[in-house]
């Protein structure tokens, strides 16, 4: 057994149909519900508009994905990730829903789908997961346990007992989660997209200083993204996702990586400009730092700004970071070279 899970799109229009007029023909109903919401007749709408963007009608964002037997060539099953919980769903719904063709049952999909749902959980950030069945559902049931599901409870639905349980999963990140008085700072979710780029990465203005370039797609942002969710796990590079308490806005980033060009540690930073001019990069930074050091034990960091961006050079004076040189600095991908500092604080 080969599985993969895939989102829907031309190239699976196939195997997805197939299995849809498969289910239709029994007249079961289709589960999880998020495949059988709108009409797959018209496939292009219904692969555009299949997951949920924003929370609206009783709903949250979701991710959908069928689930690919790479051997037989043939969709097996899907499941569809909510990426958070609201009390409604919380009650009755929880994270993942799944289900397998019927053609296709007590085989073993439905445990191995789970398992690579959770994969996908772990990737949104999500590692205390909520799954739900009907307790006269044995085979679901298992194939919740198979994956660690820990029963919490049972609750009567609509005349149906339900059974509620619990799935821990390994937390491997080394990015940690640190918080100060106004700031929330944590590694980023695959649905940070959308955020990072309206706050920060379409604009021209907040790139104009960057190594990056600003993006005109989206697109760009989530290779971003998938870049640094690669990094989470390792040791020299710490990026940090910087929320507001308040408000849970998503404001910029946060950076302390090894660079091999300079043989040290350095910070890196950026605000959306909405943002500007409240102290909060220096609020993150500090903690940032803070963390190096006790953490990791770095004994000195690096700092680099262009000399055109007294703003940024403000904020490792108030870090406590001291001249050491003038550098050339590149910005937009090395397209343009600016003058620039290079600072440093030792501990």
């Amino acid at each position: 057994m080969k599985l993969r899970l895939v989102k829907a799109c031309e190239e699976y229009r196939s195997q997805i149909t197939d299995m849809l007029d498969e289910w239709n023909a029994t007249g079961e109903k289709i589960i999880p519900y998020a495949i059988r919401r709108l009409d797959y007749h018209d496939f292009e709408y219904y692969c555009d508009n299949l997951e949920v963007k924003d929370e609206s009608q009783g709903m949250v964002p979701d991710s959908t994905f069928f689930c690919l037997d790479e051997k037989r060539n043939i969709i097996v099953g899907a499941v569809n990730i909510r990426h958070y919980l609201n009390e409604a769903l919380l009650l009755n719904g929880g994270h993942i829903g799944d289900g397998v063709r019927p053609s296709e049952r007590r085989k073993g999909y439905a445990t191995a789908m789970i398992g690579l749902a959770l994969e996908e959980c772990k990737k949104l950030g999500i590692f205390k997961v909520l799954m739900v069945c009907y307790k006269d559902n044995i085979g679901s049931a298992k194939s919740i346990q198979n994956n660690g599901g820990i029963l919490e409870n049972e609750i009567n639905v609509e005349g149906k007992m339900e059974q509620r349980y619990w799935i821990e999963l390994e937390n491997s990140m080394i990015t940690p989660i640190l918080e100060t008085e106004r700031l929330i700072l944590r590694p980023f979710k695959e649905t940070d997209a959308i955020d990072v780029f309206k706050c920060w990465e379409s604009d021209p203005e907040v790139a104009k200083y960057m190594f990056w370039t600003s993006h005109n797609d989206i697109e760009k942002t989530k290779e971003w993204i998938a870049f640094e969710l690669g990094q989470i796990e390792k040791d020299d590079w710490y990026r940090f996702a910087i929320e507001l308490k308040d408000t849970n806005e998503l404001i910029g980033t946060a950076l302390i990586y090894y660079e091999d060009e300079v043989q040290s540690w350095e910070i890196g930073y950026n605000l959306g400009q909405k943002y500007w001019n409240n102290g909060y990069i220096t609020e993150a930074m500090e903690k940032v730092i803070k963390f190096a050091v006790e953490d990791l034990k770095i004994t000195e960091i690096v700092g680099r700004y262009a000399k055109e961006n007294p703003a940024s050079g403000n904020v490792m004076k108030k870090l406590g970071f001291v001249f050491e040189k003038d550098i050339p600095y590149e910005c937009n991908n090395g397209t343009v070279l600016r003058e620039g500092i290079q600072c440093r604080r030792k501990f």
